[in-house]
Order: C-alpha cells, then sequence, then structure tokens
C-alpha cells in the first residue's frame, strides 16, 4: 500500500464503518498518537474532544455511501491544541470484492473555526469565498492613497469528472496564501485574487511577473500537482488598480473580460489591453445582432445588375444579404463572416435565397424580360458540404421562377477544394436546370487546371484582377488568358468589382460577357426596382444608343 508511505499527508485506511484499519506515520505525528491507541477504534478517536467526535460520526453517517468526500474539520489534539484539517475520503475496492476508504488528512494554516459554537461549525464540506461585489467593498475598505493593487483572475481547467472537488480545494488553498490581501470567487469557476504591488513599480514588467510567480509558487505549495497543472494551464486575466482613476468594480469587470480573452499559445497571462476589450465587445454585439437575425429571418436582401455587354441591358441580379440597419454600425462582410465563425452561414444563405426568389418573381411580373438570378452558397464553415448544398437547391426548386434561369456560386476554395464538383448533388442540380458559377474566380492558386473538369457553367473573376487592371499589365493578362480559356471551352466570363471607366473599357477589349460593379449600380433594395419604369434605367453610366458605353 504504497500510499502508507506518503510524508506530507497522514493517511487513514477504514472500513465501510469508518473504523481504523491502519494508518501511516506521518498521522500519528499530527494527532500525537500511537497507533494501538487508534486502530479498530472509530475515525472519531483521533480526537479528544467531545464536540470533535460528534461531528466525526454525524459526517460519518451523512456521507454514508458516498464514493467520495470531503471538507475541513478542527480537531483538538490531546494536549488542547485546535488544528484545523482538510480531509478528503475515497471509497476503494480491496481485492475487487471488499470496500476500504482511503482517508487523507493534512494539516490547514491560516484557517480557524470555532468549536464553540455547535457541532456543525466544526465541519465545512465547502469554503465560503467572498463574492464579487463583497470583493469590491472589501478593496474600497482597504484603499489609501496612492496604493496600487494587481488584480488578477483565473479560471482554471478543471474536467467536469473532478471539477467539484478541484474546485473546493483550490478555494481551500486560496484561503491558506500568504500574499494575497483579498481573494473572491467572482463567478462560477473564477477566482480573483488582490495583491499589492509597489506604487514604483506598477509599469516594471519583471516585478509584475515576479509577483505573478510568487502567487503561483504559492498555489503549488498547497494543492495537489495535478489540480496546479490545471490552475496554470486555465485563463488569467490581469490589470492594475489605482493608476487611471478606475473604480474597484469597473478594473474588476475588465479583469474578468481580460481573463475571457486569454490565449494561452501567446503566453501564460493575459495584461489588460483597451483595444483588446473593445475588439472582443464589438464582436459579441456582432454574435447577438447575427443570431437575432437568423432567429427572426430579419434579412433583407439586395439585387446588384450584371450587365450583357454585348446588348448593354441587365442579364441578371446578383442577390445580397443584407442586415437593414445594423449596417450603419457594422459592414455586411463583418456581419457574414461573423455567421461563417458561428457555423451559421449556410442557414443564411438559405433565407436569403427564399426571399430572394419571392423578391424575383414581383420583378419578372412588373417587368418583361429574360432577366436571371443568382445566389451564393456558402459552404467554409458546413462539416457536410454536400447536405447544404442540395438543401439550397431544394430552396431554389421551390420557388424558381418560370422562364428564368437560376445559378448558385460557389466561391472557388469551396467547389474545387471539397470535391464538390464530382458529386452526384451537382450532376442532379444542374440538370433540374440550376447553373454553377465558380464565384471569385482566380484568387487560388491553381485557377488554370480546374478547367480540366469542367462542371461548371461560368467565372466569376474576383475583382482583385480587376482594379486597376488598366494599368496593371499581369493583371491584364491573367484575365485575358482566363477568357480565353473559358470561351474556348464554351464557359461564359463575368467579371466583378469594375468601378471606373477605364476598368470597363479595358474589359471590354477583352471580350468577357457580363460585367458587375459599382460603375453601373450599386446593389439595390427590391422596393427600389420595383419604382423604376424600365428595368434598364438601373444602370448608370448607360449610352441612349443600344449597349452600354458610356459617357466620355
Amino acid at each position: 500500500m504504497s500510499f502508507l508511505k506518503d510524508q506530507r499527508k497522514g493517511v487513514v485506511v477504514a472500513d465501510v464503518d469508518l473504523n481504523i484499519l491502519c494508518v501511516n506515520q506521518q498521522l500519528l505525528n499530527l494527532f500525537d498518537v500511537r497507533e494501538e491507541d487508534i486502530v479498530g477504534r472509530d475515525l472519531s478517536a483521533l480526537s479528544s474532544s467531545s464536540s470533535t467526535q460528534v461531528a466525526l460520526r454525524t459526517l460519518k453517517d451523512e456521507n454514508r455511501g458516498l464514493d467520495s468526500w470531503g471538507g475541513v474539520i478542527e480537531f483538538e489534539k490531546r494536549n488542547g491544541d485546535r488544528v484545523t484539517h482538510e480531509i478528503d475520503v475515497k471509497k476503494l475496492y480491496w481485492c475487487t470484492e471488499n470496500v476500504v476508504y482511503l482517508i487523507r488528512v493534512s494539516e490547514v494554516t491560516g484557517l480557524q473555526l470555532d468549536l464553540n459554537e455547535g457541532t456543525n461549525t466544526h465541519w465545512k464540506s465547502s469554503l465560503d469565498l467572498p463574492d464579487r461585489k463583497a470583493l469590491a467593498e472589501a478593496i474600497n475598505g482597504m484603499s489609501c492613497k496612492d496604493q496600487v493593487l494587481l488584480i488578477t483572475c483565473i479560471k482554471p481547467d478543471f474536467h467536469k469528472s473532478v471539477k467539484e472537488e478541484a474546485n473546493r480545494r483550490l478555494a481551500l488553498a486560496l484561503k491558506q496564501l500568504s500574499l494575497p490581501l483579498v481573494m473572491a470567487k467572482v463567478d462560477e469557476g473564477v477566482y480573483c485574487i488582490v495583491s499589492k504591488l509597489c506604487p514604483q513599480n506598477f509599469k516594471d514588467s519583471h516585478a509584475i511577473t515576479k509577483l505573478l510567480r510568487k502567487l503561483r509558487k504559492e498555489l503549488k505549495n498547497h494543492v495537489h500537482d495535478l489540480i496546479y497543472r490545471d490552475i496554470i494551464n486555465g485563463l488569467w486575466g490581469i490589470d492594475i488598480l489605482g493608476i487611471d482613476g478606475s473604480t474597484s468594480e469597473q478594473v474588476i469587470e475588465r479583469t474578468i473580460q481580460t481573463m475571457q480573452l486569454h490565449d494561452r499559445r501567446k503566453g501564460p497571462y493575459a495584461f489588460f489591453n483597451p483595444q483588446l476589450i473593445e475588439d472582443a465587445t464589438r464582436e459579441q454585439k456582432q454574435v447577438s445582432i447575427v443570431l437575432e437575425a437568423i432567429r427572426l429571418r430579419n434579412i433583407d436582401v439586395a439585387f446588384q445588375p450584371i450587365i450583357d455587354l454585348k446588348s448593354g441591358e441587365i442579364h441578371r441580379f446578383e442577390a445580397l444579404c443584407r442586415f437593414g440597419d445594423v449596417a450603419k454600425l457594422f459592414s455586411v462582410q463583418n456581419l457574414i463572416d461573423t455567421a461563417e465563425k458561428l457555423g451559421v452561414v449556410h442557414v443564411l444563405d438559405k433565407i436569403v435565397a427564399e426571399k430572394a426568389l419571392r423578391g424575383f418573381a414581383k420583378i419578372q411580373s412588373k417587368f418583361a424580360g429574360n432577366q436571371n438570378i443568382s445566389l451564393n452558397c456558402s459552404l467554409v464553415d458546413a462539416d457536410e458540404k454536400l447536405k447544404v448544398f442540395d438543401e439550397l437547391c431544394s430552396v431554389i426548386q421551390k420557388f424558381k421562377p418560370e422562364q428564368s434561369s437560376v445559378t448558385v456560386e460557389i466561391t472557388e476554395s469551396a467547389y474545387f477544394d471539397n470535391s464538390l464538383m464530382d458529386s452526384k448533388e451537382v450532376v442532379k442540380a444542374r440538370k433540374n436546370g440550376i447553373d454553377i458559377a465558380v464565384d471569385d474566380f482566380g484568387s487560388g492558386n491553381s485557377s488554370f487546371q480546374y478547367f480540366n473538369n469542367l462542371k461548371f457553367d461560368c467565372i466569376k473573376i474576383d475583382k482583385s484582377f480587376i482594379s486597376n487592371i488598366d494599368s496593371v499589365r499581369h493583371k491584364f493578362l491573367a484575365v485575358k488568358m482566363l477568357t480565353e480559356l473559358a470561351h474556348e471551352l464554351d464557359v461564359k466570363v463575368v467579371v466583378e468589382g469594375v468601378e471606373t471607366l477605364s476598368e470597363l473599357k479595358t474589359v471590354q477589349s477583352l471580350d468577357v460577357d457580363y460585367v458587375q460593379g459599382y460603375f453601373f449600380s450599386r446593389p439595390r433594395p427590391l422596393d427600389d426596382i420595383l419604382q423604376c419604369e424600365n428595368l434598364n434605367d438601373l444602370i448608370q453610366n448607360r449610352s441612349s444608343n443600344r449597349g452600354v458605353i458610356v459617357t466620355s
């Protein structure tokens, strides 16, 4: 029984009734007793105090049958000294059949219970630490001029199977630390430690890290190695009170936020950074906006014309997601990026698709013509990409307009990297009259090789190639080669991001099929489109003659 060799803690092996079977030497030393005086007797034999004996018998009855329990208890030794001990009890199966209890006992410094206030005060299964409000009050009560305090918030990385016991032991360890002025449990599983910092050292990072090392060393001396490992591998947030006029409540809140942003890959601690807090607050706001918009289906759709360069008329509209009034606070792209991070952008795509197709039916109803519509399919966040694509196609089939084609735009990386192009879902969609466009074409590293396996109908050349194409020769040559190759293979070419007359003239000279960009029209809400007398009135910079160009 190797645990009897433990020199740091007293060890008792007891039967199911907590009668002592054997003990180690450390336990005999702790209680100043002889082995023959306690073996075979009840655990209460460790104390001569009748109050402690009653408390131990009560504990035995209350916890009978449990696999483990523990806490702190105050013993009165035979010489009259009162000492608080941590006690930890675990059930063991001895030789597969017999049940015994392993009891570890260790002395606790800096913690005094009162034996004179009734038996229930001799035992605490968990130690109550001040809460957040009490912590702020304690700090305010100790404040004095020129005092600078180091505020440390810790959220240990305890596994759920041991969390209750580990938190109990950590609370006990915090009670024994000499370095902190005060400590508290400010949230579930989150602890705050307040230490005094020399006013001259608050700008000295070495002085601060030295103080934090002392804190860690004290913790290591008071907890088991495995618990200590989970503490240092947890989240740590650090801030300083007394240097910028912030109140204790404000600094505590900042420290908790800093702790929540701690990235262990960047260091053992996270120090308060107002920019990080601002960014995190902004990001959380974006998360709330996106989730609420999806929950309520509170999504708007804007339609951006795609112009046929040969006829100078609107060939199709691309349906784009919009978030209403919140666009004043955050860009649409930022909110879409947030949806991708949350793994819900495919839900957003389906909502946009349904609303866009319903809106496009109204456009068709008012304006005679052969306009078509393009919808985006984002696959970056979905684990089941084929299922997501198929679900979007089901929405299209349900609301698909008559006598118009629907194109699904998929980014180059999503379409090719995930082998979507070889799937039966894509084959089925194309048979059902849904065209496939490869969006942002050219943004990848191997765009030309994708022509080896033609499973798409159109490419949209990434706007990074179109910006300044009139003055950057390598962009001109890249678009020229892509266009010529696509046309040889009967693939249509759309260029997006055309914003100037010079860019337009350049892509016209390359004989691309369709153009899209702010030079012609920004994305427009449905109501604006329906108010037009003629659909092509949406096109800016369109000459009175047939064809797009143009003003001088």
